[in-house]
């Protein structure tokens, strides 16, 4: 959670919130289950969002960092959370699927990146969550 890139110009979070919901976190500020939305999080977004922890204001997911992602990436779009994290060889790519996994497998733009990233040597994750909590 503390692997963070340049973010891509441009590309803000708009209304996702994914990341309000898929990450476990465990932290003084915030402590919840991956797959339990943020008790601060609602329909219109962060209700604290002025003042909102560090922790929540410095993190930014894949999408927001990789620019070969293009916009259907966004993880409220496409119901693939990404994620970079640190790796012995360099930086690892998470994909968390979080809708009809089967369904996003098949899908030609996912198969065409993980083949991308297969053929470039990319250490890459993939994640399938559990019940929430």
């Amino acid at each position: 959670m503390d692997y963070q890139l340049a973010l891509v110009p441009g590309r803000e979070c708009g209304d996702c919130t994914v990341c309000c919901t898929a990450m476990a976190i465990d932290r003084p500020e915030i402590q919840k289950d991956a797959g339990v939305t943020c008790r601060h999080c609602t329909a219109k977004g962060c209700a604290i969002y002025e003042t909102r922890p560090a922790l929540c204001r410095d993190y930014h997911c894949g999408w927001r960092q990789l620019s070969v992602l293009d916009d259907s990436w966004r993880p409220d779009r496409s119901e693939v959370f990404v994620e970079l994290e640190p790796h012995d060889s360099g930086t690892a790519i998470s994909l968390v699927l979080l809708g009809n996994p089967l369904k996003t497998v098949r899908q030609p733009w996912f198969i065409d990146f993980i083949a991308t990233g297969v053929r470039g040597n990319l250490a890459l994750m993939l994640g399938i969550p559990g019940p929430p909590g």
